[in-house]
C-alpha cells in the first residue's frame, strides 16, 4: 500500500501545474466534485431505505471495472464484476445501518484531476445517525476515471479515523 500512495503523490507533485493551469480542469474537477456528491447521494438512498434494487445498480455504476480497494488491513480487493461490487456494498451499507449509521455527508473534498482521464480524491466523509450526531469520520483516498464525461471510481484506499 505504501507504494500505491508513493506513486500517487508523485502523480500529484509532477502534475500540479497542469491541474490549477487550465480552464477544463477546473471543469473537469466541478465534474468530479459533482460525482462525488451523487455517490453519497446514492448511499444515503440505500441508507434511508429507498428503493434498493435501484441505489444498487446506481452504485455499481459509480465504480469503475476493474476496480481496487485496500481497505486499513492492507489487504488488496478487486472487483471484476457489478455482482462484486453490489455485494460489496450492500454489506457495507448493512454493516454501518446496523450500528445506527443514517447518513453520509462530505466533510471535505479535496480532489486534484490529473489529466482529462484521471483524478484524485483525498476526501473526509462522517457518518450520522438519525439526529445528525457524528458518529464516525471516515478519510479515503479516491483514483477517479473518466469515460465518455463519467466520471467512476476506479480505486478506494479507505482509513477510519
Amino acid at each position: 500500500m505504501k507504494y500505491i500512495l508513493c506513486f500517487l503523490y508523485l502523480i500529484i507533485q509532477s502534475n500540479t501545474c497542469l491541474a490549477v493551469s487550465t480552464g477544463a480542469s477546473q471543469a473537469l474537477k466541478k465534474q468530479a466534485e459533482l460525482f462525488f456528491h451523487n455517490y453519497v447521494d446514492h448511499l444515503n438512498l440505500y441508507l434511508s431505505g429507498q428503493d434498493t434494487m435501484a441505489v444498487k445498480d446506481k452504485t455499481s455504476q459509480d465504480i469503475r471495472l476493474p476496480s481496487l480497494v485496500i481497505p486499513p488491513s492492507g489487504k488488496l480487493t478487486e472487483f471484476k464484476e457489478s455482482e462484486q461490487v453490489i455485494k460489496g456494498f450492500t454489506g457495507f451499507l448493512e454493516q454501518i445501518k446496523s450500528n445506527n449509521v443514517h447518513s453520509i455527508k462530505w466533510q471535505n473534498l479535496d480532489i486534484n484531476v490529473i489529466n482529462d482521464f484521471a483524478a484524485i480524491g483525498s476526501n473526509t466523509a462522517i457518518f450520522l445517525d438519525p439526529q445528525g450526531k457524528t458518529l464516525q469520520t471516515v478519510k479515503a483516498v479516491y483514483v477517479l476515471h473518466r469515460d465518455e464525461n463519467n466520471w467512476a471510481i476506479a480505486l478506494r484506499i479507505p482509513q477510519t479515523h
